[in-house]
C-alpha cells in the first residue's frame, strides 16, 4: 500500500480541525496521500460524483446538514467508498448508529494520532473491499439461483410435457391394441368361421406379441404417472399367500423355451401391511424380465421372512445372461437396459426396473442385485413387516384418508 497514492476527501468546515487532521496525516512520510478538503456536503457530494476516492473523512456536523443523514447522502452518491466519521467527545453515541447506517469506523476529534489514523483508514478501506466482494458474491449467487429456479421450472414444464404426452398416446394405443388382441382371439377361436393349424399358430402370435406391446404400453403409463409424482402407496393388510398365488397362475414360461419357474415359500406367511398391487407388479415385472432374460435354465422365485418377524424378504434368481458390474448402476434408470444389443435381443424398452426401484422405494424398501455375465442374476427385495395390528391399521386408515384428500384436491 506504500506504493500506492491514496486518495481521500476530507469533509470538515472548521479549519483548525482539518489542519490537525493534515498533520496527522503527514506525520507517516512512507505513505503517499492525495487529499482534498471540502467544508460542505454540498461540495462533498460534487466531488464524489465526479472523482474517485479511497476513503472519505467525514464530520457529521456540517453546516447544511448533521447527524446521520450526511452518512446516508455520502453512501447514495458513493456506496463503494469507505466511510470514516469524525465526532466530538459528547457525540459518541450518533457515530456508533453512523456505523449502523454504513460507515467503517470513525474517530474523536483531539484524540486523533497519525499512526491511528492511518490505521483507521486503511482498516476502512480493507473492510469495504470485503464487503464489497461479499456483496458481489452475493449478488452473483442470486443471479445463479434465480437462473436455476428457471431452469427447473422449464425443466419442471418439459417433464410434464413429456409425461402428459407419454400418458396420452399410451392412453390411445391400448385401446387399438386391446382390439387387435380381441379380435385376434375370436378368429383364432373360430368365432368368425373356421381357421386352419396354420392360421390359428399366426393369430397365437398377433395375440402374443399385442399383448407384450398391451404391457410396454402399461409400463409407460406406470413410469409417466411416477415422473409426475402421482402414484402414492395405498396401505392395507395384503395375504402374501393370496399374493403368490396369483402370481403363480399368471407369471409362466412360453411353451417351449426350456425355462422352469419354481417357487419357494412357507406354506403360511403372515400377513403384512403394504401396497399389495405394488408387491404384485414389483415381483411381476423381476420374474418377466428373469423368463425373458433366461434361454434355457431356471427361475426362482423364493420368499423368507425373519425370525423377527421385522422384515420379508423377496428373491428372483435366474441362470440368464447376466449383467455386466459396470451396466448395474444404470439399469434402474428410466430407458435403460444392460446392453443395446440385448436390447435388440430381447425387446422392450427400458422401464421394468426403473418402476420396480420407485416402487420399493416408496414402499420403504431397499433392492439388491447380485449378477454374473453368463451365469444369472438374483434380486433381493426386503420389506419391513408390519402386522395388521389394529392400532396399525388405524394408522393406515389414516394414510388412506390423507391420499384420498391429496387425490381429490
Amino acid at each position: 500500500m506504500s506504493a500506492e497514492t491514496i486518495k481521500i476527501l476530507l469533509v470538515e468546515d472548521n479549519p483548525g480541525d482539518a489542519w490537525l487532521l493534515r498533520d496527522c496525516l503527514t506525520e507517516t512520510h512512507t505513505v503517499k496521500f492525495d487529499l482534498e478538503h471540502v467544508a460542505r456536503l454540498s461540495e462533498a457530494l460534487d466531488c464524489l460524483s465526479k472523482k474517485s476516492f479511497d476513503v472519505v473523512l467525514l464530520d457529521l456536523s456540517l453546516p447544511d446538514e448533521s447527524g446521520l443523514t450526511t452518512v446516508v447522502r455520502v453512501q447514495e452518491v458513493a456506496r463503494e467508498v469507505p466511510i470514516v466519521v469524525l465526532t466530538g467527545l459528547d457525540d459518541e453515541s450518533v457515530a456508533i448508529s453512523a456505523l449502523r447506517e454504513g460507515a467503517e469506523d470513525y474517530l474523536v476529534k483531539g484524540q486523533v494520532e497519525g499512526p491511528w489514523l492511518w490505521r483507521a483508514l486503511r482498516y476502512a478501506m480493507e473492510r469495504k473491499r470485503a464487503e464489497l466482494q461479499v456483496q458481489r458474491q452475493l449478488e452473483r449467487l442470486e443471479i445463479l439461483r434465480e437462473e436455476l429456479e428457471s431452469t427447473n421450472r422449464r425443466l419442471e414444464r418439459a417433464n410434464k410435457i413429456k409425461s402428459e404426452f407419454l400418458s396420452i398416446m399410451s392412453h390411445e394405443l391400448r385401446t387399438p391394441v386391446a382390439a387387435i388382441v380381441g379380435y385376434s382371439e375370436m378368429v383364432k377361436d373360430g368365432l368368425l368361421g373356421e381357421v386352419n393349424p396354420g392360421q390359428a399358430r399366426a393369430l397365437g402370435r398377433v395375440t402374443a406379441h399385442s399383448e407384450e406391446l398391451l404391457t410396454m404400453i402399461a409400463g409407460v403409463l406406470q413410469a409417466a404417472s411416477i415422473v409426475a409424482g402421482e402414484v402414492e402407496p395405498k396401505l392395507e393388510a395384503v395375504d402374501l399367500n393370496l399374493l403368490l398365488t396369483g402370481l403363480k397362475d399368471s407369471c409362466t414360461a412360453p411353451p417351449g423355451k426350456g425355462v422352469t419357474i419354481s417357487w419357494d415359500y412357507p406354506s403360511e406367511i403372515p400377513s403384512m401391511v403394504t401396497d399389495g398391487k405394488k408387491i404384485h407388479e414389483i415381483l411381476r415385472i423381476l420374474i418377466a424380465n428373469a423368463i425373458k432374460f433366461t434361454e434355457r435354465g431356471t427361475v426362482s422365485v423364493s420368499i423368507h421372512q425373519f425370525s423377527d418377524s421385522s422384515t420379508v424378504e423377496f428373491e428372483v434368481s435366474d441362470t440368464g445372461v447376466g449383467i455386466p458390474e459396470e451396466k448395474r448402476s444404470v439399469i434402474f434408470d428410466m430407458f435403460r437396459q444392460a446392453d443395446n444389443s440385448e436390447t435388440r435381443s430381447y425387446g422392450g424398452i427400458g422401464l421394468g426396473l426403473y418402476i420396480v426401484k420407485n416402487y420399493v422405494e416408496m414402499l420403504n424398501g431397499s433392492i439388491d442385485l447380485e449378477s454374473e455375465p453368463g451365469v444369472g442374476s438374483t434380486f433381493t427385495i426386503t420389506f419391513p413387516c408390519n402386522s395388521p395390528s389394529s392400532a396399525l391399521m388405524d394408522k393406515v386408515s389414516g394414510h388412506e384418508k390423507r391420499y384420498a384428500q391429496v387425490g381429490n384436491k
